[in-house]
């Protein structure tokens, strides 16, 4: 299951490195765009801003946008099926399915099972599922932003 797991979370969605032009390549205009001012952690006076894609079809989006640089994903949420590579891995299916496919999941935080990339080089970005009534009713990619 370990190199299962490890595929489909190289392969299922977006990578790290999508740009806003992929995003739109990929899925077309968001039905809602925002950006929210925040604050710069490591340059002082300097203000970016938290960018929120969201399409009806399932799918919310959020980059951190820095000032005068690039846009760098930060997390992605899909609650409908079909918007992943894979139908296997998706909303709608039981989660025992994706136990089978993918073996127990890493851990849990906030009380939603998460999987890790064992074989991904680079920093943790956990991929953690809504699970209800035994059923997977979102799926949350996380991204490492600094």
């Amino acid at each position: 299951p370990s190199e299962r797991r490890d595929a489909w979370l190289r392969s299922a969605f977006l990578p790290s490195t999508a740009t806003p032009a992929d995003i739109v390549e990929r899925f077309g205009e968001p039905d809602r765009r925002t950006a929210t001012p925040t604050a710069n952690r490591h340059v002082p006076g300097q203000t970016d801003s938290i960018v929120t894609l969201e399409y009806d079809r399932g799918l919310r989006l959020e980059l951190y946008s820095v000032a005068g640089g690039r846009d760098l994903l930060r997390e992605a949420e899909v609650t409908a099926p079909g918007i992943l590579e894979s139908d296997v891995v998706d909303v709608g299916v039981a989660w025992a399915v994706i136990t089978r496919r993918m073996g127990q999941p890493q851990g849990r935080r906030g009380g939603m099972p998460y999987y890790l990339c064992g074989s991904c080089m680079g920093a943790e970005e956990p991929v953690f599922f809504a699970v209800e009534d035994g059923v997977v009713r979102r799926i949350r990619f996380s991204y490492y932003v600094d």
